[in-house]
């Protein structure tokens, strides 16, 4: 429930004998669903993407490909979230970095995230170590549908106590802005065409009554896992349809039946309420792109929020410059005493016969090779019979 946060129902299996709740438990492969939430939103954060930003759409070695196979040439931002192109995701997300995609996820709490999954570009079109749980992606579209507002309520309403009486009165639900007001917006502007726009991989399952919508269908390779997942105002609601044990299901995608399942569930609890949409943010303008002619929404902080990230961007150019030229001018350094090197080490290996002494012991009481270590500015160690040297400038 967008309004409340809390959530409203579950349904973790087929059929009453089956205990397993796969939306609180399973893990799974989030498929292009997991696009909006890793990719677009936060590089629509940074400023320097929005809906008619154009990106190549091509083929590239040991790069993604779409599904189908088919490859558009330059499309913009929106038209590539809506054929759900991996290429473009793909190249969205190298851009502004995994790292910084991802931590959108912890942000809203995803659970199964591993370490092993930074910096791997292949997230940016489902590629997870572990997978995603339902309940976790039907939280971040939920985000989405409140302006990038996250809560962290769930499904417990209270708690209380025969004795203690309520323990959860003095909880407070937890809410962070987590995506910037104009880019949730904006991505959910987008997302509308997955239902309306003719090349949108969800056409056909827009709700009843002109209830305005937005979702992002999923499917891994193979069809392993086949998703919905979808929102309007009032609801947001994700869909997961496969095996336990992951097998394929040809001809089965994420409109196929989680598709279907998401509108039929959507159009009966929506039924009775009136059409309710997103009211465009006060940062938020239609007008004409410079630099395309396409007329489309853009936020009005946005070039300095790109202008920031390219001036951060410049900054840590120039301190990997440093460090590199450091490095280089501690290397030469290091050649030309390379003579004095050889002879304190060779003392060094002199004094560490005993199988307990240790090179910190052997610098600690050669107080002559300990000076000439600090004249020099330079710390030596004695790993594997090979002398390395650790320059400091």
């Amino acid at each position: 429930d967008n309004q409340t946060n809390y959530v409203v129902a579950i349904v973790g299996g087929r059929g009453t004998e089956d205990q397993f709740n796969r939306a609180y438990l399973s893990a799974r492969q989030p498929g292009s669903c997991i696009k909006p939430l890793l990719d677009y939103t936060p590089a629509f954060d940074t400023g320097e993407y929005y809906p008619s930003r154009i990106v190549n759409d091509y083929k590239w070695e040991d790069g993604p490909s779409n599904s189908g196979g088919g490859y558009h040439g330059p499309v913009t931002i929106r038209e590539a979230l809506n054929r759900s192109l991996n290429t473009v995701a793909w190249q969205v997300l190298e851009d502004i970095g995994v790292s910084n995609g991802i931590s959108y996820l912890g942000e809203m709490q995803f659970h199964k995230l591993s370490y092993v999954d930074n910096n791997i570009p292949s997230l940016s079109i489902g590629g997870f170590t572990n997978g995603v749980r339902v309940v976790d992606m039907a939280k971040g579209f939920s985000t989405l549908a409140n302006y990038g507002v996250y809560n962290d309520r769930t499904c417990i309403v209270r708690i209380v106590h025969e004795k203690g009486g309520e323990l959860t009165k003095n909880s407070k639900p937890t809410t962070k802005q987590v995506y910037l007001e104009d880019s949730a917006f904006m991505v959910t502007d987008v997302l509308k065409g997955t239902m309306n726009s003719p090349y949108g991989t969800g056409r056909g399952l827009g709700l009843a009554g002109g209830m305005p919508c937005a979702g992002k269908t999923g499917t891994t390779n193979s069809s392993k896992d086949t998703w919905f997942c979808g929102y309007t105002r009032y609801y947001s609601a994700a869909i997961w349809v496969g095996y336990d044990i992951p097998r394929a299901m040809p001809g089965v995608f994420g409109a196929t039946y989680a598709g279907r399942i998401w509108k039929k569930v959507m159009d009966q609890i929506h039924t009775g309420l009136e059409p309710w949409d997103w009211e465009v943010p006060v940062t938020v303008v239609k007008r004409a792109d410079p630099k395309n002619g396409i007329v489309d929404y853009f936020s009005t902080t946005g070039e300095l929020r790109a202008a920031q990230a390219e001036h951060d961007q410049q900054q840590k150019q120039y301190l990997e410059n440093i460090k590199y030229y450091c490095l280089v001018m501690s290397r030469r350094y290091i050649m030309n005493h390379f003579s004095d090197i050889k002879k304190y080490a060779s003392v060094v290996e002199n004094r560490m016969d005993d199988q307990g002494c240790t090179l910190e012991t052997v610098l600690r009481d050669n107080a002559e090779i300990l000076e000439q270590c600090q004249n020099h500015k330079a710390n030596y160690l004695l790993i594997d019979d090979e002398y390395q040297v650790n320059s400091e400038l």
